[in-house]
């Protein structure tokens, strides 16, 4: 099997995503994974958002971030080990919510996720998340459902993770979600 990057899975899965045009002003320019230059633009994003990710700098290249003419307006974070994943740290900045920024870059990493053979995604959502997560066709789960696998996971040692709703979405493997 060939060997891709997280950048390219990016770049495939962005790819079929057209500029959000259906709310008036509302417009992105790119959504890439986020790499060392960005960390700073991250950090103040997540920072702003009400996030805080203390090692950010071990898990940059989880993030895939979405660019407004050139600044950040919004991230992603996709843990993923074998075929458990998780997402994380869905920001969007407060002045952009509601233009559907969270779907688009939560659908981005859902595709990233099914490339990945990630077989079950999670997330923990925060309430500004959980529609976002059901439209995608995430379920409810008990925390404690969450497999070891994933429990050991760097961001389930946040205190605040397991502490809101859980979600589960079973991946079809070889099988991208489609928009529907």
């Amino acid at each position: 099997a060939e060997c891709v990057s997280f950048a390219e899975l990016v770049a495939e899965c962005t790819d079929r995503v057209a500029p959000v045009e259906s709310v008036p002003g509302s417009y992105y320019d790119g959504i890439d994974p986020a790499s060392g230059t960005l960390q700073a633009d991250l950090s103040r994003l997540l920072e702003r958002t009400g996030l805080d990710v203390p090692d950010l700098h071990r898990s940059i290249g989880d993030y895939i971030v979405l660019r407004d003419h050139g600044a950040m307006v919004g991230c992603i974070g996709l843990e993923v080990m074998g075929e458990s994943g998780m997402l994380k740290d869905i920001a969007i900045l407060p002045e952009r919510r509601g233009e559907g920024l969270s779907w688009l870059l939560t659908d981005t990493a859902v595709r990233v996720a099914a490339l990945r053979g990630v077989a079950r995604l999670y997330m923990f959502a925060v309430p500004h998340v959980i529609q976002t997560g059901k439209v995608l066709g995430f379920v409810p789960c008990e925390s404690v459902e969450v497999e070891t696998v994933v429990k050991d996971l760097r961001i389930l040692n946040r205190s605040w993770y397991g502490q809101g709703p859980c979600l589960r979405l079973d991946l079809v493997k070889d099988e991208v979600p489609t928009e529907g």
